[in-house]
């Protein structure tokens, strides 16, 4: 039994190793165990609905099985929250015996340990930096679990954040997943910034994360205006 914020059908808005914009099956569940920026900015993380548990119902793994059949798409993103605070084993050996791919997205708090080995399951997973407020519950022994199908995100509000990234990456040489530079909803940093960082720094393999399903829902409300504006062609 689990407690599920909801279910529905969607797009992958952000890196996975099935690419951005495929289709899935979002399978939120409720509860999290960190509040990030809460104590920084007084603010709270983009899906505010699912950190608590009564923000959510119970469900059995096998209904939340064959409501992911009916919605018919085999790329599933188990998410939250933070889905690992529950025992999603059961449901992850049920999504891959019945042909799914599941992308556990996860904050970097909790051990990845026994989810590693499922079969056709991968992972993106946060790194919380300082502007968080949630820095000191990463746990680093998820890093040396992540291979070539797993992500590792770095959420980005500040300088001193960018800053901190590459100073991960300069002490995780041996790394063996994927790497990407996203930036916090509301950012000090721009995007453009950003990417001029990113070629200025020759940071070659690593990925630029947007959230895609968010510029969607800003074009949507502001396609008038943004009809007007000029895009430069060096980004």
């Amino acid at each position: 039994m689990l407690v599920v914020n909801t279910i529905y059908p969607a797009f992958m808005g952000e890196v996975n190793c099935h690419g951005i914009g495929v289709p899935c099956t979002f399978v939120r569940l409720a509860g999290c165990n960190l509040r990030c920026y809460f104590k920084t900015k007084g603010t709270l993380c983009d899906t505010p609905e699912a950190l608590e548990r009564k923000g959510g119902h119970s469900m059995t793994e096998v209904e939340i099985l064959k409501t992911v059949q009916n919605l018919n798409r085999k790329v599933v993103c188990l998410t939250g929250g933070e889905p690992l605070m529950q025992d999603v084993s059961l449901l992850l050996e049920l999504l891959s015996y019945n042909g799914f791919h599941t992308v556990i997205e996860t904050n970097g708090s909790v051990n990845i340990d026994g989810y590693r080995y499922y079969k056709n399951v991968s992972f993106v997973i946060d790194y919380k930096s300082k502007s968080s407020g949630e820095k000191e519950k990463m746990i680093a022994k998820n890093w040396g679990l992540m291979d070539k199908d797993d992500y590792i995100k770095f959420v980005i509000d500040t300088l001193e954040d960018y800053v901190e990234a590459k100073m991960w990456m300069g002490s995780n040489l041996n790394f063996k997943g994927n790497i990407a530079f996203g930036l916090f909803w509301g950012a000090e940093v721009g995007y453009q910034q950003l990417i001029q960082m990113m070629i200025k720094d020759r940071l070659n393999h690593v990925f630029l994360n947007m959230q895609t399903h968010k510029m969607a829902c800003l074009y949507d409300r502001y396609k008038d205006t943004i009809s007007g504006i000029t895009i430069p062609k060096e980004l």
